[in-house]
């Protein structure tokens, strides 16, 4: 995500921008991380 704030602090994204961005970005994330937990628990089985 540390793109996306070099993004805002460099005036690339409105400061709305930025926060739409890092909320879907957030969920993308937590999809992401369950979807790797998920498979890692299921290879192990």
């Amino acid at each position: 995500m540390y793109w996306l704030e070099l993004l805002k602090d460099n005036k690339f994204i409105t400061e709305a921008q930025f926060k739409s961005i890092y909320n879907d970005a957030e969920e993308l994330l937590k999809i992401i991380k369950s979807a790797i937990l998920t498979t890692k628990s299921s290879i192990r089985k």
